[in-house]
């Protein structure tokens, strides 16, 4: 196991047991202008989300001060008076939090911290390639606080990326929506996706449930074992045909 996921793993045992703690570091404390952003997500964090945590019955992991964007499109077109086609770009962007839990991805967006931490500001951004055609900034920021919650069995991919100004982005994939996140302190975005794979692949959730882990770990060969000597009990009459089909569904399962 690396030491990434041991630390996930420590945070969301810490968190299971005491009341989930604002987020400090050196960065936090060299730049204090972003003072709203560690408050207002926090507040959130723990005024709001983590009581609905509580009611689902999910266990909190650990979170993250990001930026989003999502639901990109480009295309080009000319103006009435314009010789050069211009390229408009479209997509809505927001600032907040990541979260995760054992089940559960939640991507957070504040109005407040979007108007005031704005992932894009720029409403025409230069030229493109070899020609003099520019770049219409139609982007739009979120004007609502919103919490959206993704299933880690409804995430399709995961990984770490450069956009298209050679920045690190995590983006996330789902059948209705691709996420491009950027991180606030340098660093997280690996936090982050190792934090979702662990999601993915059922670790997390097996954190609380240690059962359930032993019975994945069991060698393969194991259930080998057990399934011809389930055959050999069917065969001498033991096991009836349905019940050695269903014991066989149960060892299965364990591969």
């Amino acid at each position: 196991m690396s030491e990434l996921e041991n630390q996930i793993i420590k945070s969301a045992h810490y968190h299971a047991s005491n009341p989930v703690n604002k987020k400090t570091s050196s960065e936090e404390k060299a730049n204090r202008q972003y003072k709203l952003w560690y408050d207002l997500a926090f507040s959130h964090l723990t005024g709001t989300l983590v009581p609905q945590l509580k009611n689902a019955n999910e266990k909190f992991v650990d979170y993250w001060l990001a930026y989003f964007f999502w639901g990109a499109q480009a295309e080009m077109k000319r103006g009435v008076f314009d010789e050069q086609a211009m390229r408009y770009e479209y997509g809505f962007y927001a600032t907040g939090y990541l979260c995760l839990t054992d089940q559960t991805l939640y991507i957070v967006t504040l109005r407040k911290l979007t108007q005031t931490y704005p992932l894009f500001s720029d409403s025409f951004r230069g030229y493109m390639g070899g020609y003099m055609g520019g770049v219409v900034d139609k982007r739009a920021p979120l004007k609502e606080d919103k919490v959206r919650d993704t299933p880690y069995k409804l995430i399709l991919a995961a990984q770490i990326t450069e956009d298209k100004q050679a920045n690190d982005i995590l983006v996330i994939r789902t059948a209705n929506v691709t996420w491009e996140i950027s991180q606030h302190f340098t660093g997280t975005l690996q936090e982050m996706l190792t934090g979702i794979r662990m999601g993915i692949s059922g670790q997390l959730t097996q954190i609380w449930n240690p059962a359930k882990a032993s019975v994945a770990k069991q060698p393969s060969v194991d259930v080998t074992d057990l399934l011809k000597k389930l055959g050999e009990l069917r065969d001498t009459g033991i096991l009836t045909n349905v019940e050695f089909e269903q014991k066989k569904k149960e060892l299965l399962a364990r591969l």
